[in-house]
């Protein structure tokens, strides 16, 4: 039985195309005993979200194009059915009907890029369950 399975750690699943930032902030939670999963390709996130079982999701909303209310609100299910913390992040800037479906569907956190690593271990730190958290926008550059 690995260390992981004996402390019950937290399962992520990191989707982002930026394999830079994927690593480094797998380093990061891994060295705070986090299990963590990456994926740079959307598809294959989406398939392992569906597939799997993790504790938190972060997904990097640039790899969808174009980003639409559909796609929000397949997140937003997807989240709700497998009772999962969901932090979106990006670095586009969204218009006003799409950040208000992000705010409106209950996603634990919205972070814009560059990632605060701080306020980002913060929010995966959180004690309270994904259906009990409402939205934290961090807009840190």
């Amino acid at each position: 039985m690995t260390y992981c399975e004996k402390i019950k750690c937290v399962k992520i699943l990191l989707v982002d195309e930026d394999d830079n930032l994927t690593k480094k902030i797998e380093k990061i939670l891994e060295e705070k005993n986090f299990e963590c999963v990456i994926s740079n390709e959307i598809s294959t996130g989406l398939l392992m979200i569906l597939e799997q079982k993790f504790d938190i999701v972060v997904l990097d909303l640039n790899m969808f194009k174009p980003l639409s209310n559909d796609m929000i609100e397949f997140l937003a299910i997807i989240r709700k059915l497998n009772e999962q913390k969901l932090i979106l992040t990006t670095k586009l800037l969204l218009n006003k009907d799409l950040m208000l479906k992000i705010m409106r569907n209950g996603f634990d956190a919205f972070l814009v890029k560059p990632l605060n690593i701080e306020t980002f271990c913060e929010i995966i730190n959180r004690k309270d369950s994904p259906s009990e958290t409402g939205v934290n926008t961090a807009f840190d550059n």
